[in-house]
């Protein structure tokens, strides 16, 4: 997946299918479902709790009880009224009918070379960057291309008689237990 979205092959899962179930499929669900039918979702028989209706596009608040309200730690949902024309739209009090438009992802700048994996024999650096400037929102595309370069450093023949690459990567397991005992590695060579 992370191969077709970076070189740009991925464009066709951000269409929209073209077939729809549902008729009304840009109708937010806190239009369809009020704040009373979300708290009934959470728990048949509960209501809205009077307290902290003020942040209900951070925490739907429910009571369960005539002393007791409970959250499952989520917002209403998009669309659910919070105010004289206001609606929740992505934890936030917004106009009714705004919908932040998509913010496609940029890259940011590339980070510095890591130290060569090696000090002979070839080695590699690696840089990366990331995806966050800016980060994409509200069905905004992620960013396309490589992620990571990499170069090929300390390409020198090691001395005579230094241990090879996988001498040393057996060696670097010597004080990890395993099946609860230590254990000395070693290469093996096929001959």
């Amino acid at each position: 997946v992370l191969h077709v979205s970076r070189n740009g092959l991925g464009e066709c899962l951000n269409d929209e299918p073209e077939i729809s179930l549902y008729k009304d499929r840009d109708v937010l669900p806190g239009v369809v479902y009020d704040a009373e039918q979300q708290c009934h979702m959470f728990r048949p028989n509960s209501t809205l709790c009077e307290f902290g209706k003020e942040n209900i596009c951070e925490m739907l608040l429910c009571q369960v009880s005539p002393t007791n309200c409970e959250t499952k730690e989520e917002p209403a949902a998009d669309g659910t009224k919070c105010g004289e024309n206001k609606w929740c739209y992505r934890k936030k009090c917004v106009q009714a009918g705004q919908r932040p438009e998509a913010i496609n992802g940029g890259w940011g700048k590339w980070g510095d070379f890591t130290e060569c994996s090696r000090s002979c024999g070839g080695g590699v650096q690696i840089a990366t960057r990331q995806c966050d400037n800016p980060v994409p929102q509200h069905r905004g595309r992620y960013c396309i291309g490589e992620r990571k370069k990499i170069k090929i450093c300390n390409v020198d023949p090691c001395p005579p008689g230094s241990p090879s690459f996988r001498e040393i990567q057996c060696r670097d397991h010597n004080d990890k237990p395993f099946q609860g005992k230590l254990h000395q590695w070693k290469a093996y060579f096929k001959q």
